[in-house]
Formats: C-alpha cells, structure tokens, sequence
C-alpha cells in the first residue's frame, strides 16, 4: 500500500499490520501542533480503529483505502474531543535494520518473535525459535481478526520506504515499540518531512507516547508537563533519551546516503 504525504510517497506492506495505522493518524491532522497537542487522543481514537479493522486483509469488510479516505478521516478528527480510552500493549521483542546498496537498491527489515521467546518452540535442527503472533487474533465470533485455521492475525511490525517527487527513494525508516510504534513513525515523519529536520534529528527529538487512559509517557525536553496537566493528563515525564522506541533509518542526503541510528538502544549506522 502507499500514500502521498507533503508531496512524498510511503509505502507499507498490507493492511494486517499496523503500518497502515500510522498514516491513519497523521492523515487525520490539520497540523503538526495538533498531533503535539493531542498525541494521547489521537493514539486512542486509532486504536479503536485498530481494533475494529485490523487483520487480514482477505477478511477484513473494508478496503483500507475506505478506512484512509479524507471523510473518514474527518469524521475521526472531529471525535477527537472524547476519544475512547483503553489501555496500549507495548510488549514485544523486536529488531529493525535499514539496507542501501550501491545501486540505490533499498530495503527496510522488521523482525520480531513478538513475546519474549515468541511461543517457546525450537526447531531443534536449524535452532530457530518460533514467534507466538497468532496471540494477536481474537474469539469474538464474526471479527475480521476471529481465529480461525488459514488466516494471518493481525500483527505490530512496521517498515517504511519514502520516495521523493520523482520517484526515487527519499529515505528508509523502522523502529521497534510494539503497538507504540505508529505513533514513533508519526513523530519522527512530521519533524523529516513537514518540519524540515534531517532524519537524524527528526531520530532524536524527545517522543511522548500514549499509556491507556489518561497517563502520557513524555521524554523531558518535548514539552511543559503542566500544561498536559491544565489538559487533564497525567504525563510521566522520563529522562532523555528514555523509552519511548528504537528507530533506524537511512535518508538520502544529494549523491549520498545518510545512515541514523537512535541513541535510545544500541543500533548503529555502518558503511561497509
């Protein structure tokens, strides 16, 4: 799937991933400010969305362009006064890496056993331990994620590839953070394309990132906690850089390429 966004294309893989939800939130913005303003909210607003919409795509009753389309995303932007407010998942054990070669050829990777351990079960020949994703379908009878035998659960893992106005390849993106990561994408893409950092910068500008109900995880140095406070949050402010999330790019810089590691975990920016 993709879509334009300040005259740059972004491509994702299927809607079963939450990749989707990403532009689902920036798309139902008027502005940068606002998402800085209601980043909580929006993250809830989306997550009920999630949860009606998100699972494989041969299942789901909707085409995600319905989902993407300006009135539906207007009809969300006006909800967001009295969002729904339910609790996030951040649990995941997750590894992104970013790839240009040469030739310009780009590939943006995401690997994750989902748990810690994924489901426990090694395949004893090769050593390779299987993820536990199915975790993410649900009973409830007739949902587009119901389990059910020959069908993919929805998942977390997020991988974005940027192309400019010609065509070619802006810039790579992934980062690790479970259900937090569409709103990790959000951040870092608002500041590289609509606020005009590097994608280094846009990296490592402090996050905030929604807990469920009414409590903010906010790195210090983004904003006043008191003025989320006046806002009815309740922000747990954390040192910088804390943990809100360990992304990865690579943006091109003219005839160059430029690789970002985040000095949140211990990723790297390697030539070879």
């Amino acid at each position: 799937m993709s879509r334009c966004w300040n005259s740059r294309l972004i491509r994702w893989a299927s809607p079963r991933s939450k990749r989707w939800r990403c532009f689902h939130r920036c798309l139902s913005l008027k502005s940068a400010a606002e998402l800085v303003a209601h980043v909580a909210t929006i993250a809830a607003l989306v997550a009920e969305e999630r949860d009606a919409y998100l699972a494989d795509p041969d299942f789901v009753p909707h085409p995600p362009e319905t989902l993407l389309s300006p009135e539906h995303l207007e009809r969300l932007r006006q909800r967001l006064s009295q969002p729904p407010l339910r609790l996030a998942s951040s649990d995941g054990d997750t590894t992104n890496f970013v790839i240009v070669d040469a030739d310009g050829n780009a590939l943006s990777a995401i690997q994750s056993l989902f748990h810690a351990f994924g489901s426990g079960i090694l395949e004893p020949q090769t050593g390779v331990l299987f993820q536990n994703r199915g975790a993410n379908f649900v009973l409830t009878e007739g949902h587009p994620n119901e389990l059910m035998g020959g069908k993919r659960p929805r998942h977390t893992l997020s991988a974005l590839l940027v192309l400019d106005e010609r065509g070619e390849v802006k810039g790579l993106l992934g980062t690790s953070g479970g259900d937090f990561r569409p709103t990790i994408h959000a951040w870092i893409l608002l500041r590289w394309l609509d606020f005009g950092m590097s994608l280094q910068a846009a990296i490592e500008a402090p996050r905030a990132l929604w807990l469920g109900g009414r409590t903010l995880l906010v790195e210090q140095g983004l904003t006043d906690p008191t003025e989320l406070f006046s806002l009815g949050w309740q922000p747990q402010l954390v040192p910088y850089p804390g943990g809100t999330g360990v992304a990865h790019g690579i943006e091109r810089v003219g005839e160059s390429w430029c690789g970002c590691a985040d000095l949140r975990g211990d990723g790297v920016a390697l030539p070879l």
